[in-house]
């Protein structure tokens, strides 16, 4: 366990470049024997790039460990793995779009926009129109882009 620790730290610390996380798809065994160590772990930064990896080169084993991440203590993993989960068109979404909105925080609302986007969910369109309302600058922003798109 000690190891896995010290790979998980190594990683963490790693978050700027990011060169670790994605060396490990080299080795898919040893990817996905951290990202489930990542899960448990106190290295939100791990978690997330982990989990990116993960959902690039391994989709099929990723859903699970992207489910148990996204209830999450760290508001960034969380915000990350929903655009995993949209990328990967997972059914997960929709429950996690909504808790994302309610929130309330702009960034979390960003992400939501943007998983039901690439989930192409019949969703969109009324969050959409709610991000409108908002009117927050970014949160506005994002969803203008993503009508044109």
């Amino acid at each position: 366990m000690e190891e896995t620790d010290a790979v998980l730290y190594a990683v963490a610390r790693d978050n700027e470049v990011e060169l670790l996380a994605a060396s490990m798809s080299e080795f898919p065994e040893h990817l996905l024997a951290a990202a489930r160590a990542s899960v448990g772990s106190s290295e939100p930064y791990a978690k997330w790039q982990l989990a990116e990896v993960l959902t690039k080169n391994i989709p099929d084993e990723a859903h699970v460990i992207l489910e148990a991440l996204s209830s999450d203590d760290d508001e960034y993993v969380r915000r990350r793995v929903l655009l995993l989960l949209g990328r990967l068109r997972s059914p997960l979404i929709e429950g996690l779009v909504d808790r994302a909105w309610e929130t309330g925080d702009e960034y979390q609302r960003i992400a939501a926009l943007h998983a039901l986007h690439d989930a192409g969910s019949a969703r969109l369109q009324d969050f959409l129109s709610r991000a409108e309302a908002d009117g927050r600058q970014y949160l506005v922003e994002n969803a203008r882009n993503l009508r044109g798109s």
